[in-house]
């Protein structure tokens, strides 16, 4: 009776073990092929599918903030409510982009980009800092900055407007006006970045201009050729 209650135990457990393999088999080809259509399922679930790349840089920028105390504590890696002065004191900051964003919390569209905010915030905290304003809060602020659609993003540099967008955006769409303009906080010495308007913004290590740029023209036209 113990041998024959033994033998049972034991077909269970390799019985146990076979499901595992399998279930682990199907499990990996089926991350597989979802890793291998990721553009196309991730436009399905509407969420980004990282590359095993990617994914690994967003693990080592995790855990290089995690150890300089960044997404836990200080300006970088969480998002903050802010008012006006809060506003203007970041505004004039250097070393980071400012991503402004109006919102209110009766509105759904609202609520339901915050945790896209945050996961921005988190993803890219070493180069921008996200400021969340309400605007019952603030009315004579988004009075002032026109504000006529929420949500609505813009995104600064040195207290210039690099790029705005406005309502229920994509992730997608918030990372790209980071990434397109991420290369004014490297400060190179060979190139300067052209703004919307046709201004410029000058490198922070060396006060270069392209030909034909002037640096103190507000526009950035091109300078004209005085008459000899």
């Amino acid at each position: 009776m113990a041998e024959k209650k033994k033998n049972g135990c034991m077909s269970c457990l390799v019985t146990l073990l076979l499901l595992g393999v399998i279930a682990t088999m199907l499990l990996g080809a089926t991350g597989a092929v979802i890793y291998m259509n990721r553009e196309q399922v991730g436009e399905m679930i509407g969420m980004e599918i990282p590359s095993l790349e990617e994914a690994q840089k967003q693990i080592n920028r995790a855990v290089q903030n995690a150890e300089s105390g960044k997404g836990f504590s200080g300006n970088a890696g969480k998002m903050k409510q802010a008012d006006a002065q809060k506003l203007q004191e970041e505004l004039q900051r250097d070393d980071m982009l400012v991503l402004v964003s109006y919102s209110a919390d009766w509105f759904e569209p609202s609520r339901q980009m915050k945790p896209e905010l945050e996961r921005l915030a988190w993803k890219y905290g070493d180069k921008v800092v996200i400021l969340d304003i309400h605007i019952d809060e603030e009315q004579a602020l988004a009075k002032k900055e026109k504000v006529g659609v929420i949500p609505d993003y813009r995104l600064f540099y040195q207290g210039k407007e690099l790029a705005k967008a406005e309502g229920h955006v994509s992730f997608s769409v918030l990372e790209a006006m980071v990434m397109q303009y991420e290369s004014v906080l490297e400060g190179s010495a060979s190139r300067a970045l052209v703004m919307p308007d046709g201004g410029v913004i000058e490198p922070s290590g060396n006060k270069w201009v392209p030909e034909g740029f002037s640096k103190t023209m507000p526009t950035g036209k091109p300078k004209k050729e005085s008459k000899k």
